[in-house]
């Protein structure tokens, strides 16, 4: 793409400051937001609200480390949510126009607009550096929501295969955690796959988990409409880790216009290959870390196994979120009691 044609799109998705295109962009939401409030039902629009709210708020809080101003994460919020607007043009087959579904699409609208436009904008930064830590956890992960769903009681033939390889990288990654085992470059790209494909499963079904809840309009108890708002919060803090992993798992699919076998599927799959082992740290996790994440991971999930004290999807989540700032946590003091 020649820089006059990359400057054209970088100003059509949202550029990086505030500006004339901007200002049209805000009246277009505006004057949108307004028509959609005058047709839609009251019930379905307060649902929209804060469950819109609520998606904005988590992807907002994530990409600030990224970004650092404020100035330009409301830019690329602006810019997403004015072309979220596409979610109320009518389908392809779409007989019978339905506003209520547009309207409960609207937030995985808005957060996928709000991706797009940060990782256009901003690919180097939000390239997240993965290690031996997280793909611990992430393992810890899998096997739990592998043995809740029921899995692990099927006799399917396929389910068995799943298990004993899923089995195996999880004593890989359980090894090198604990090990000072040296990364090579094999070792991180299994390990990379092996997260990607770890994401895009529990990705899935808690997309999948979180379209499905109850609107929030039909509970009348507050704690109700904090956890269905809390899921979608975490939809949006998680956001851009999803599309990241569940794109270089997707990568290795050959498209119909590249063949199996053709020299431009090889070469790509080369480069996706280069990318899954530069972003895999090669530096060992400590084993002071590697323990606290068993240690936190590994009773909460067995824990809630048995008491079902939060549905699976929320508990993954919250603790693959978490657990990176209680390891933080634990550093800083750790370093301020040696100091």
């Amino acid at each position: 793409m020649n820089e006059r044609k990359k400057k054209a799109l970088t100003k059509l998705i949202g550029s990086k400051e505030f500006g004339p295109f901007h200002a049209i962009m805000l009246t277009f939401s505006v004057v949108a937001t307004v028509c959609v409030i005058a047709v839609a039902p009251f019930a379905s629009f307060k649902s929209m609200t804060l469950l819109v709210i609520a998606i904005i708020a988590g992807a907002v809080f994530e990409s600030k480390r990224f970004i650092g101003s404020w100035r330009k994460v409301g830019v690329l919020g602006l810019g997403a949510y004015c072309w979220s607007f596409i979610g109320f043009i009518p389908w392809k087959r779409e007989e019978v126009y339905n506003l209520a579904v547009h309207i409960d699409l609207w937030p995985f609208y808005i957060l996928a607009m709000y991706i797009l436009n940060l990782v256009y904008l901003y690919r180097e930064k939000v390239t997240v550096a993965l290690g031996e830590g997280l793909t611990l956890l992430q393992s810890f992960a899998i096997v739990y929501w592998f043995v809740d769903y029921g899995f692990a009681d099927s006799g399917n033939i396929f389910i068995k295969v799943i298990e004993v390889v899923g089995a195996m990288l999880l004593l890989f990654s359980v090894y090198n955690a604990f090990t000072p085992a040296r990364l090579s470059r094999n070792s991180r790209f299994i390990l990379s796959l092996w997260s990607s494909v770890i994401m895009a499963f529990l990705a899935i079904d808690y997309i999948y988990r979180v379209y499905q809840a109850s609107q929030i309009d039909n509970e009348p108890d507050i704690l109700d409409t904090i956890y269905i708002g809390l899921q979608y919060f975490v939809l949006g803090t998680s956001g851009v880790y999803i599309f990241q992993n569940i794109s270089m798992l997707f990568g290795f699919l050959p498209s119909k216009k590249w063949g199996l076998f053709s020299e431009e599927y090889i070469d790509s799959m080369y480069e996706l290959k280069q990318q899954h082992i530069e972003r895999y740290s090669e530096d060992q996790v400590s084993i002071r870390h590697a323990f606290v994440c068993t240690l936190v991971a590994v009773p909460v999930f067995v824990g809630n196994y048995y008491l079902k004290l939060l549905p699976r999807h929320i508990v993954i989540w919250l603790l693959i979120l978490v657990i990176p700032y209680l390891l933080s946590l634990f550093d800083y003091f750790e370093n301020r009691n040696r100091g």
